[in-house]
């Protein structure tokens, strides 16, 4: 006997399509997740624990530009001291004090290693001084010495770069170190 209008073969054949699209739905998921994790081991800087120039790129695509500045910083004087302490210890001082900014600040930061001793955080345009003012408290607090500037977010990541990036290099070049310029 059937299943009401439908016989058993309509029910077992509904059964099945349902079993597939619920095993497709779990595999999507099951892939994004696993998609998710490979994006973050692949675009993590293992050094500091920060965002790599591929994340920040991705990330950058998806904000809106006009609430997001760009706070660049470049630490002063990380060559004297990894010849005096060693670059594993000058290593566990940065990424203790950005793991102590970034907990500052909650999720809304976006970090990422830039090159050499640069890094770059894109934040909510909301108090961004005062978030300059706190990660260059951080960067003492940490032993470490940076010198800091702030950009609006432009359309173009590079051109946001570009002019925090240059106040910075001419500041260091007129000997300016360890503040926000």
């Amino acid at each position: 006997m059937g299943w009401g209008l439908f016989g058993d073969r309509t029910a077992y054949l509904i059964a099945m399509i349902l079993v597939a699209i619920i095993a497709y739905i779990a595999g999507f998921i099951s892939f994004y997740i696993y998609h998710r994790k490979v994006v973050d081991v692949l675009t993590t800087c293992p050094a500091y624990g920060v965002g790599t120039r591929q994340r920040l790129e991705l990330l950058w695509a998806r904000l809106r530009h006009g609430r997001y500045s760009v706070i660049f910083f470049d630490l002063d004087h990380i060559h004297q001291l990894n010849d005096e302490l060693g670059y594993e210890a000058v290593d566990d001082r940065i990424r203790s004090a950005l793991a102590c900014f970034r907990s500052s600040r909650g999720s809304n930061s976006l970090f990422r290693w830039y090159s050499g001793d640069e890094i770059v955080v894109v934040c909510p345009t909301t108090d961004v001084e005062g978030a300059a003012v706190r990660l260059l408290q951080v960067i003492f607090d940490h032993e470490l010495s940076a010198t800091i500037s702030v950009a609006p977010a432009q359309f173009d990541l590079k051109a946001s770069v570009s002019i925090a990036a240059g106040r910075v290099q001419a500041a260091k070049a007129a000997g300016i170190r360890g503040q926000i310029v």
